[in-house]
């Protein structure tokens, strides 16, 4: 039985995020190759969309990228926040991380990509704020094309959209944009909730309401990065000094050659205090399975 087409097309994301136009044209031939034979119904529009995507890739790889806009990752995971002009990605930015940026009542405040880093118990993410995306910006026109490549780049896509302007119909006049630039929001942020009574629904897919000048929100938010970085933290038994971060589906034995090379060929077992544990301090072997906010204790032979 093949893969069920949502759950391919999923899986065909995820390969495909933080990938070069280079090695994305590469993933998607491959993922052309798997696909099961038929050209009809549900993997009939699948095809269509991977070869559209492979075209549109190949457009984008001929425009000359700004150096500018390339943003080196740091940290542990990259969030990139997108959206029209004038959607509180300043506000947001300077809330979650502090850092002085321009912020004001009108488009454009921000005209290249800014970047700052901030503190999730112990993992750190960077967050770059990437300037308004215009209509037309799919085409190239207010330099859509190259801060698509920035954004692309990271390991989450958040899009903006102010919560007292009309988020819906927002949402709707950037979905082509996005289409066009090849970008995929993983969430989407309602900002400035505090200037409306109710917060507007906006049912085309989960939203966050937030306030950077109330605060309300930010923990909401910051559980929802994180659950999406697909990453864990894991400490020394004691949680003395900083968590290792991990891939989630990090094996006891990959943390002790995380920990030092010939660790891990001389690991006896180790004990776990945590989630992954069914008892505070467990004895497990290399092949157990970790999760996040675990307590491991390594013993070696």
């Amino acid at each position: 039985m093949p893969m069920p087409e949502p759950e391919m097309r999923r899986l065909i994301k995820r390969r495909l995020r933080g990938a070069s136009d280079t090695d994305r044209i590469k993933l998607l031939r491959a993922a052309l190759e798997e696909l099961p034979g038929y050209y009809q119904g549900p993997y009939g529009q699948l095809r269509k969309w991977i070869k559209e995507e492979i075209e549109r890739t190949r457009v984008r790889s001929r425009v000359v990228q700004k150096e500018e806009f390339a943003i080196a990752k740091d940290g542990d995971f990259q969030v990139a926040l997108i959206g029209p002009p004038n959607a509180g990605k300043s506000s947001l930015l300077r809330a979650l991380t502090g850092r002085q940026v321009a912020i004001g009542d009108y488009a454009f405040t921000t005209t290249r990509p800014v970047a700052a880093t901030v503190n999730f118990n112990g993992a750190r993410a960077q967050l770059v704020e990437i300037p308004g995306l215009v209509a037309g910006a799919g085409e190239g026109r207010g330099q859509g094309r190259a801060l698509a490549a920035a954004a692309r780049n990271a390991d989450i896509l958040c899009c903006l959209l102010p919560a007292d302007a009309g988020p819906a119909q927002l949402w709707e006049g950037l979905c082509p944009e996005l289409d066009a630039l090849g970008l995929d929001p993983d969430l989407v942020i309602l900002t400035r909730c505090d200037l409306v009574d109710t917060v507007p629904e906006f049912a085309t897919r989960t939203a966050v309401p937030v306030s950077a000048h109330t605060g309300a929100g930010m923990d909401r938010l910051g559980q929802a990065l994180w659950e999406r970085s697909g990453l864990i933290r894991v400490w020394h038994h004691g949680r003395a000094g900083d968590p290792f971060v991990l891939p989630r589906g990090t094996t006891v034995a990959e943390l002790a050659g995380r920990v030092h090379n010939e660790l891990a060929g001389s690991l006896r077992y180790a004990r776990v205090w945590g989630p992954s544990a069914r008892f505070p301090g467990q004895r497990v072997g290399g092949g157990h399975v970790l999760a996040d906010e675990d307590e491991v204790q390594l013993v070696a032979r």
